[in-house]
């Protein structure tokens, strides 16, 4: 039986008008008389985009078994049999298909950009399931950071270390250090930023770039004093030169929000002072990519 929260987090995809929306533009615009490949087609939305936008056929790849069941039944009742929605379950990387695509569609993206690892399975989609010239949407990723204040990260922060101890006498601050450690999604607002939204990588999908190992500093510069509680992370998947999706605060709100990495420990900042940001993004072809990050003060100041 399908686990009834992975519906529920497709119908949180789904209710983004800004993601459909863009998506819905291009595949009018680009899968026409193409053969498309839906990499991680989830309940099949972006497929029934591209068939109703005239596409030949679609290979909707999806590892789960029983979401893919559902999708198939959904393209069933929307027309589409399985001459034109073709149903592969499985990782991509595990997986051939009869022929070879001329466009693929994938939003494997989470609110850092990379960390559903959608470079390692685009490429391995290039080299085995596409033609040469095949299309790709998105086909360039660009990635962001900022310095950030949060109030749901303080909020956390204070009902792991202190609102348990008030209420019932017992000590969880170690939830906290382990948090630390993880990256989360939060929706940091304009006004949570303490930097401006500088970008650290520009992935071309098209090629053989992939942002791996210890990528060249960032410096981040404080633009209004406040406490430092992490890094916020963002995207702009470019779908078409003239349609894109950017997760950036200061852009209409999507499901996606912003990637957050917790800082060990909050700290102050004043406005001039500056930082500078290692990231170092784990080699891996898991669904789920490492991403850390090390802060440390810079040598100039603005001020």
């Amino acid at each position: 039986m399908l686990d009834l929260r992975r519906v529920e987090d497709y119908r949180t995809m789904m209710e983004d008008q800004v993601r459909m929306r863009a998506y819905l533009r291009a595949l009018r615009r680009h899968a026409p008389g193409r053969t498309v490949v839906d990499l991680g087609a989830g309940l099949g939305p972006l497929s029934l985009m591209a068939l109703h936008g005239g596409a030949k056929r679609v290979y909707a790849i999806e590892a789960d078994a029983q979401t893919l069941d559902l999708a198939c039944r959904i393209a069933r009742n929307n027309g589409f049999r399985e001459d034109r929605f073709v149903p592969v379950c499985g990782r991509s990387d595990g997986i051939d298909l009869p022929e070879r695509g001329d466009l693929l569609v994938s939003e494997t993206l989470d609110g850092a950009g990379i960390g559903e690892n959608t470079d390692y399975f685009v490429q391995d989609a290039r080299r085995r399931l596409l033609t040469p010239d095949a299309r790709l949407i998105p086909d360039r990723l660009e990635l962001f950071v900022a310095l950030g204040d949060s109030a749901e990260d303080a909020a956390e922060r204070r009902f792991w270390s202190q609102e348990l101890a008030r209420r019932y006498g017992i000590d969880f601050r170690t939830a906290v250090e382990e948090l630390s450690r993880h990256r989360h999604t939060r929706r940091v607002e304009s006004q949570e930023l303490l930097s401006e939204w500088v970008r650290w990588a520009d992935l071309h999908l098209s090629t053989e770039d992939r942002p791996c190992g210890d990528i060249p500093r960032t410096r981040l510069n404080v633009t209004r004093p406040g406490t430092v509680r992490g890094i916020a992370f963002a995207f702009r998947a470019h779908l078409d030169p003239e349609i894109h999706i950017d997760t950036r605060s200061c852009e209409e709100p999507t499901h996606w929000q912003q990637g957050w990495i917790p800082a060990p420990e909050p700290f102050e900042v004043a406005k001039g002072e500056a930082f500078d940001l290692d990231i170092c993004v784990g080699r891996s072809n898991e669904t789920w990519r490492p991403l850390t990050t090390s802060l440390l003060p810079a040598s100039v100041s603005l001020v």
